[in-house]
């Protein structure tokens, strides 16, 4: 019935501490949105938090091609000394393991 497609699921992780983040088995491609109040830097890349008031702040994606698997580190640090609430969250898109 479906082997026209390319079967795929997706998983939401956060991320509250620095250090790196375990990028699930057969992920396609991911996408990273800074839900807290603090500054963050996911793999070099400056996430700024969301105006006061809301829970959404700046993103990234890196998206995969028909096929692939991401098979990099991500890695993700938050700056010191503001005050504010560390978290990250991350959405992962994965291939199932069985198909």
């Amino acid at each position: 019935m479906y082997e026209d497609f390319q079967l795929y699921n997706i998983a939401t992780v956060p991320a509250t501490v620095s250090g790196p983040v375990i990028v699930p088995p057969l992920c396609n491609g991911w996408q990273v949105i800074n839900t807290g109040t603090s500054i963050a830097t996911v793999n070099g890349q400056v996430l700024h938090p969301g105006t006061p008031g809301t829970n959404v702040g700046e993103g990234l994606a890196v998206s995969g091609n028909y096929r692939e698997i991401f098979k990099g580190k991500i890695n993700v640090s938050f700056a010191t000394g503001g005050g504010g609430t560390n978290e990250l969250t991350f959405i992962f898109k994965l291939y199932p393991e069985n198909k």
